[in-house]
C-alpha cells in the first residue's frame, strides 16, 4: 500500500527534476541570477510538494485505509508505520533540496 502511494507521487517529483535538469544548463551559461532564481523556484516546488504528499500519504493511510483494502487488521496495521512514512516523504524533499544546493557548480 506504502509502494502504492510513493508511485502515486513520484511522476510529480520526477516533473520538477526534468524541468530542471532541461532548463539549468542553458540559465547557467547565460546568467548565473536566472539559474539560482529556477533553483529556488524548483526547491520551493520540492518542498511544498514533498510536505503536501508526506500528508496525503498520512492522511490516507490512517483516515482512509478502505481504499486500499477491506481487511479490518491490514487496517490496523496500516495505522504504525503511516507516521514515519508521511515523515519519510517530507525527509526525502529536504535530501533533494540539500544536494541540488550542494552540487558543484560548472567552471
Amino acid at each position: 500500500m506504502f509502494e502504492c502511494l510513493y508511485w502515486l507521487f513520484c511522476p510529480f517529483g520526477d516533473a520538477l527534476g526534468v524541468c530542471a535538469q532541461a532548463y539549468l544548463p542553458k540559465l547557467l551559461n547565460a546568467k548565473e541570477s536566472l539559474a539560482m532564481q529556477l533553483q529556488r523556484r524548483v526547491s520551493v516546488a520540492s518542498a511544498t510538494l514533498g510536505v503536501l504528499s508526506g500528508l496525503l500519504c498520512t492522511y490516507l493511510a490512517t483516515s482512509a485505509p478502505q481504499l486500499f483494502t477491506r481487511h479490518a487488521t491490514i487496517h490496523a496495521a496500516m495505522v504504525q508505520p503511516a507516521l514515519w512514512i508521511g515523515a519519510m516523504h517530507i525527509c526525502r524533499m529536504y535530501i533533494c533540496i540539500y544536494f541540488s544546493y550542494h552540487q558543484p557548480r560548472p567552471t
